[in-house]
C-alpha cells in the first residue's frame, strides 16, 4: 500500500507525468524524463544501491532534487545526481524549491 501510496501523490504533484514530453535518458538503471512547460520529472526504475542518475538536460547543475520516494535530497554535479535508492530499485526525481 505505501508503495502505491508513494507513486499516487508523485503523480498528482506533477502533471508532467500525464501531459509531458518523455525522453529516455538512460538504460541502466532505466531512466527518463517527463517535462512539461510548467514541470518536470525523472524516474528510474531498477535502480540499487547508491547509484548516479542521469538528469542532464532536465535539472541544472547545482539544482536540489528530491527522491519522492525515499525523501533522500541531492544536488546535481556534471548532469547527474548521487542517491541511496530503495530497495524496490524506484527514484522519482522533483526539483526541491
Amino acid at each position: 500500500l505505501d508503495h502505491f501510496r508513494k507513486l499516487g501523490q508523485f503523480r498528482a504533484r506533477h502533471v508532467a507525468l500525464a501531459r509531458g514530453a518523455h525522453a529516455k535518458l538512460a538504460d541502466a538503471p532505466y531512466t527518463f524524463s517527463r517535462v512539461s512547460a510548467e514541470d518536470r520529472v525523472v524516474v528510474a526504475l531498477g535502480a540499487a544501491g547508491t547509484t548516479s542518475i542521469n538528469v542532464a538536460g532536465v535539472f541544472a547543475d547545482g539544482t536540489r532534487v528530491r527522491d519522492a520516494y525515499t525523501g533522500a535530497i541531492g544536488t546535481v554535479a556534471a548532469g547527474k545526481v548521487q542517491l541511496a535508492v530503495h530497495a524496490r530499485g524506484v527514484v522519482l526525481l522533483e526539483q526541491v524549491n
